[in-house]
């Protein structure tokens, strides 16, 4: 029974330095967080900077938004050119070889160089005769499938 009452009397005298450990923990547990609060705070007032209407990323986001739209409008006139373009070649290759076969009105609709479409519509309408036509379009879409 005596080495039972050591054992108890021992772990009684660990007790005190388990909890004050467990508080010291605690505290560096609680500093630690008030730290991180703190870097979490610092960086949110940087994201309020950056996301205020006359921060600096505002405005290069703007910019690029900007950017952005011109470059799809841009887009959308060339876009809007070759299908003109397209209708053209298209018109003027029916008005010339008529009928126009689904064949050759296939491979026009394929046609999507704006430079070549331009020639195509100057030399159809410059064509004198319908084989002088024929030979024109047929060395367009030959052209187009190199």
């Amino acid at each position: 029974m005596h080495q039972q009452d050591e054992a108890e009397s021992g772990r009684g005298q660990d007790a005190p330095d388990s909890e004050q450990g467990e508080v010291q923990a605690r505290e560096a547990a609680v500093e630690q967080g008030r730290e991180v609060a703190a870097q979490g705070r610092e960086v949110a007032a940087q994201g309020r900077e950056a996301a205020a209407p006359g921060g600096e990323a505002a405005v290069q986001g703007r910019e690029a938004a900007a950017q952005g739209r011109e470059a799809a409008a841009a887009q959308a006139r060339d876009q809007s050119r070759v299908g003109a373009l397209r209708a053209a070649v298209l018109a003027f290759a029916r008005a010339r070889l008529a009928p126009l076969s689904p064949e050759d009105a296939a491979a026009i609709t394929a046609l999507g160089d704006e430079h070549q479409l331009r020639e195509l519509v100057d030399t159809l309408t410059e064509a004198a005769t319908v084989s002088d036509a024929r030979a024109v379009l047929d060395a367009a879409i030959a052209g187009a499938g190199r």
